[in-house]
């Protein structure tokens, strides 16, 4: 992640309750890295969340993309 050149993006930033990874404040553009274990990519874990730490980052990703897509963020992941 260190690598990303992103001109105009922000790293880690606060919106209301969440973190994101980057962020174009001006035109309210969110990217989120997501990696397959936390997040549990549907071509790794096909089957779903075993681990309850993948159940707990779902559920937070879910909460996360409905609070910021309510307040006009486009989020993009990667």
């Amino acid at each position: 992640i260190a690598a990303i050149n992103l001109p105009n993006y922000k790293r880690l930033v606060r919106i209301g309750f969440y973190v994101v990874d980057f962020v174009d404040e001006i035109k309210k553009v969110i990217i989120e890295i997501q990696g397959c274990w936390h997040h549990c990519c549907k071509i790794c874990f096909p089957e779903g969340a075993k681990y309850k730490m993948q159940k707990q980052s779902i559920k937070t990703d879910k909460a996360k993309k409905t609070y910021l897509t309510n307040r006009g963020w486009k989020i993009i992941y990667i």
